[in-house]
């Protein structure tokens, strides 16, 4: 028996507002893109910053979640990385997501209320295998 993971934390910021839209199946979804950044200093000795881009679904998004995928919010996202591969004119394509399973908004904003009388339901998906043991906090 062999053990395998495929886990996803990340924190950053919206690149721009999460587009929302339906499904065949009328599942919304919401897409969205996260930047996450590192800083380092080079062979020279002088501080550099690398950005990367990550691209984010979330199914069956919350109306509280909605109003906190907005440009520059903060966030922290588990999931798990999906990758898909079709073939394009005879040319193989690749696309990598990160598929969450939990987004918690970091920003405090003055319209929002203690985030501890909003349903555990309001802020992600549920999961099936999820507890409240789960939580990073």
């Amino acid at each position: 028996m062999s053990f395998s993971l495929n886990e996803i934390r990340l924190l950053g910021g919206l690149g721009q507002d999460a587009e929302f839209r339906f499904t065949n199946n009328n599942v919304e979804i919401a897409k969205f893109s996260v930047a996450t950044s590192e800083s380092y200093k080079d062979k020279s000795d002088v501080w550099q910053e690398n950005t990367t881009w990550h691209n984010i679904i979330l199914w069956k998004p919350s109306e509280f979640i909605k109003g906190k995928l907005v440009k520059g919010a903060r966030v922290l996202i588990l999931g798990r990385q999906e990758n898909r591969v079709w073939e394009d004119e005879g040319t193989k394509k690749y696309f990598s997501e990160v598929v969450a399973n939990k987004i918690i908004p970091l920003d405090r904003d003055s319209q929002s209320t203690n985030q501890e009388s909003k349903p555990k339901s309001d802020m992600s998906v549920p999961s099936d295998n999820e507890s409240d043991d789960d939580l990073p906090f």
